[in-house]
């Protein structure tokens, strides 16, 4: 994959800055090890001067829908049906990309939905197996796991779970009662509901869930398993729709969910935070939430939603980029993906790529097609983003260099590694002590200019990299820009 590369115009597209402290002010010693560290948010920075924090986006494949919607009057079972909400796995003892994926037919109940289940080698071409499990729409030769409740399935394989016959888990929809059931399976395909389908979580706080993607992981920061279920709350006469959060210990008994997202003024009057996907990455978790429509139903006939980014640190509160958008919608009507896009659950690393799966509708939220289109379509995406490139800092005026300090951390490992694209650079570095003066040999004028575009890149001071004498000492790093994105840092 071809990344943009940097410019001395930066795309518009990604000058998009958020307002974020930019102060002197002293902090405590961060402990970093030889964790990623990335600037989501300002968890690392101390001061800045002239740099920016832009939120990036995907590039959605050229070969899209990578798992295409079967439309009307096609001769196949599913034909005429939805895709909703999958979950995507890289299954490393199977070598194979695993997906899970619902299938409603349009004006049935929710609950008549149904769950299927596609595999690939690449991630991009997709098999359909022949199961024969269920008779539905008049054959058993079909894909389905479940013949009903699949509309808001969420499947992960639980890499610490002990018990094969529970390796595979699934949170999903109850029959008729918009609560969460739980099931089990050994290879993901052969499912067996716990207690016969009764609701693992039941008592909700306000308004009813389970009628979007019921999210499930385990979080290792925790040691819990997480769910993320979709909330709605009553603020006078209107009602909102926002992500909340449940654990547990053992999957089955849950803590009463909680809302996670608040809407604001800036939302706009019909504020829906749809779902919210979850990828845990290298510490943090980044969330992808779908929101709907701003203004009044005269400025903005259509309900169409695209994707926000989210984050925690610790698992519990979540902060969202509010108003940039990670993951838009198609803006040329009659595209699988003009209406509606939700990210599946949960992006793939993929040597130095993040694979994003979506769930895309060339429709609305109440259907309605876009003017000229004559045909639903829908169907599911793949859009790719370089490793770690989710947010970066760049110079605010890209031609000017910027520059940015980091908190106090105490060095640990004995080489500095950055993810940064400067093709017209340079990006220099400088180590500072505990005073905020450049240590000797690790000033700015020993660094070795980088210019490139690597994800792994090893910094060194006129010609070297070994960090050995500073192991231990409580230091600052200093980064230096001009036409540079910087993703991340790590020592090792």
């Amino acid at each position: 994959m071809k990344h943009r590369p940097a410019s001395r115009r930066l795309p518009a597209v990604l000058l998009v800055p958020l307002l974020w402290p930019l102060g002197g002010c002293q902090s405590s010693v961060l402990e970093v090890g030889s964790r990623k560290q990335f600037f989501i948010d300002d968890h690392l920075i101390e001061s800045s001067q002239g740099i920016s924090r832009r939120l990036q986006q995907p590039i959605k494949h050229p070969r899209n829908p990578v798992l295409a919607g079967v439309p009307k009057g096609e001769p196949l079972w599913e034909s005429d049906m939805d895709i909703y909400f999958p979950s995507v796995i890289f299954d490393r003892e199977a070598g194979l990309f695993k997906m899970w994926y619902g299938l409603w037919e349009r004006n049935r109940r929710d609950e008549d939905s149904v769950l299927a289940y596609a595999t690939s080698r690449d991630g991009i071409t997709w098999e359909k197996p022949e199961l024969g499990l269920f008779h539905y729409r008049g054959t058993r030769r079909n894909n389905l796991v479940m013949d009903h409740n699949g509309l808001c399935c969420g499947v992960f394989k639980d890499r610490q779970e002990e018990d094969p016959a529970k390796r595979y888990k699934m949170l999903f929809m109850c029959s008729d009662s918009y609560k969460v059931c739980a099931a089990f399976s050994d290879d993901g395909v052969h499912w067996k509901r716990y207690k016969a389908g009764a609701p693992v979580i039941s008592q909700f706080p306000d308004g009813h869930f389970a009628d979007s993607h019921m999210v499930a992981y385990w979080d290792p920061g925790l040691s819990r398993y997480v769910a993320i279920l979709r909330q709605r709350t009553r603020s006078g006469k209107s009602r909102h729709k926002t992500p909340a959060q449940a654990e547990s210990r053992d999957f089955v008994n849950w803590t009463p969910p909680r809302p996670l997202l608040r809407a604001e003024e800036a939302d706009g009057r019909y504020r829906q935070f749809y779902n919210m996907e979850v990828m845990l990455y290298e510490g943090m978790r980044l969330g992808f939430t779908t929101v709907f429509a701003h203004g009044s139903r005269e400025d903005q006939p259509f309900d169409r939603g695209s994707i926000q980014l989210t984050y925690s640190r610790g698992g519990r509160r979540w902060e969202r980029w509010k108003g940039r958008v990670f993951l838009p919608v198609s803006e040329q009507p009659g595209d699988f993906d003009w209406g509606m896009v939700y990210m599946a659950q949960a992006p793939v690393v993929v040597g130095d790529e993040i694979y994003l799966y979506y769930a895309g509708h060339g429709h609305d939220h109440r259907h309605h097609l876009p003017p000229g289109a004559r045909q639903l379509k829908g169907g599911v995406g793949l859009t790719k983003l370089r490793l770690d490139g989710f947010v970066a800092v760049e110079p605010t005026v890209p031609e000017e260099q910027g520059s940015l300090t980091t908190k106090s951390f105490r060095m640990w490992g004995e080489k500095l590694q950055i993810n940064a694209s400067a093709p017209e650079g340079p990006l220099t570095v400088e180590i500072l002590d505990g005073a905020s003066r450049p240590i000797p040999g690790f000033s700015r004028q020993d660094c070795d200019p980088f210019s490139g575009d690597r994800v792994r890149h090893t910094v060194t001071w006129q010609g070297k990299a070994g960090l050995q004498g500073l192991k231990g000492k409580t230091v600052r790093l200093k980064f230096y820009l001009v036409r540079a994105r910087l993703y991340s840092f790590r020592f090792q």
